[in-house]
């Protein structure tokens, strides 16, 4: 176990403490950060108006935030092993506030998209920080019900930025209502700072060669790859989408308005939650039967690509039902989480997790600039994008989620063995 995982005995909290000064401090960052992921969704009528964006740079603008994201989590893992998570994230976060004021007051494109390369570094540390904190703090037969608990709060976040927001427009400009949440971002950072508990360990901590020759071991091993690749090609769609283009497909294929359309995205955003505790529930029980989670999880990745078809095809009737479903099935790729680190020894748990989160928001950053980028070859017409844009985007993404599919049936089993 890293040094910064092995807590003295004697420094434990009383739970309700460690609830208060643990787990909400971190869940209000990781809240935040679910938020100003998807916002982009219900504001990207007013961004496209105020500094003329086409679908493409519209798509490369949101997805900066998924690039910034992917290019600290190779650092965050070996950060969070050395300094811990209060230090590491409570920094991160001012990083995210400071993005958010960026953005907030951007005069073109360039400045709104270094704030959200920025919100995407801040905000790097919002799960990973939460799960090595909980490992500290918590006892190790209450992870499965935390980890349930900061799904359930990052869903709560993707909400909040639908009809939340949708309303909050109504009474504010754009930048005004980024300007408040960066605010708020400060407050939740300064929170952490100051409210959790810090433990030392009197181990030293490996060396930094130690740690990147480490690191180099998890991306040189096949069944890493394997089920990462899957896991980031179907979850990553549905971060993409979800945290754009499910905007403006429900207003040109679906025919809504904004107000609609926060209502879907709403309860897409439910879904991701609820989906979430489906999974992770199931995958146990089935798992308890003897029915092995690695075929849960392939099972729910192609269910994923499968509910994407409708949505590829354009077909607008039952849009809630169609993208609840996508969303809902996506939050099977966090059962990676689980697989992976299972296949590690314990003491590389943190950077197991930061390495399958780079594939993933890599997919993520590709999906939403890619989806753009093919949108953009069509003449928009009357502010909207053309029908069979959408299709074709869409198509390549059901392709590439395919490919990862059927590479990881063809490739061996790996044994279900950590590494030495």
């Amino acid at each position: 176990m890293p040094p910064c995982l092995s807590p003295p005995p004697d420094l434990a909290l009383p739970a309700r403490g460690t609830i208060l000064n643990v787990f909400v401090p971190f869940a209000c960052g990781y809240f935040f950060s679910f938020m100003l992921r998807n916002i982009n969704a219900v504001v990207f009528p007013e961004l496209v108006v105020a500094f003329d964006l086409g679908p493409d740079a519209l798509g490369m603008l949101s997805s900066a935030y998924f690039l910034g994201f992917a290019f600290c989590q190779l650092p965050l893992g070996l950060l969070l092993d050395r300094y811990g998570p209060r230090r590491v994230n409570a920094w991160l976060l001012l990083l995210a506030a400071a993005g958010t004021f960026v953005f907030a007051a951007a005069s073109d494109l360039s400045e709104l998209a270094f704030g959200r390369t920025l919100m995407g570094v801040g905000f790097a540390g919002g799960l990973m920080a939460s799960m090595t904190a909980f490992v500290i703090w918590f006892e190790r037969a209450r992870m499965a019900t935390l980890s349930g608990w900061m799904l359930a709060v990052g869903a709560a976040g993707a909400y909040a930025a639908t009809v939340p927001v949708e309303i909050a427009l109504r009474a504010l400009s754009w930048r005004t209502l980024f300007l408040l949440l960066g605010l708020a971002v400060a407050v939740a950072a300064i929170v952490i700072r100051l409210r959790v508990p810090e433990r030392k360990s009197e181990r030293a901590p490996a060396s930094w060669r130690h740690q990147w020759r480490d690191l180099a071991s998890i991306y040189s091993r096949a069944d890493f790859w394997r089920i990462a690749l899957v896991a980031a090609s179907t979850q990553g769609a549905a971060l993409a989408l979800l945290g754009l283009w499910a905007g403006p497909w429900l207003r040109d294929i679906g025919g809504l308005d904004r107000a609609a359309i926060a209502e879907h995205l709403a309860v897409a955003a439910l879904a991701f939650g609820l989906g979430g505790v489906i999974f992770g529930t199931l995958s146990d029980r089935l798992a308890q039967r003897g029915i092995d989670a690695e075929r849960t999880f392939f099972l729910g990745c192609t269910a994923t690509v499968l509910a994407l078809l409708p949505i590829a095809l354009g077909v607008a009737r039952w849009p809630m039902l169609a993208w609840g479903l996508f969303i809902a099935c996506s939050a099977s790729g966090a059962l990676a989480y689980p697989l992976l680190t299972a296949r590690f020894s314990p003491a590389l748990a943190g950077r197991v997790l930061t390495g399958v989160n780079v594939v993933m928001m890599l997919f993520a950053f590709a999906y939403q600039a890619g989806v753009g980028a093919v949108i953009g070859r069509w003449p928009v017409v009357d502010g909207r994008y053309a029908d069979s844009a959408y299709r074709l985007a869409f198509a390549l993404v059901i392709a590439l989620q395919a490919v990862s599919l059927v590479w990881a049936a063809w490739c061996i089993r790996p044994r279900n063995k950590p590494s030495p």
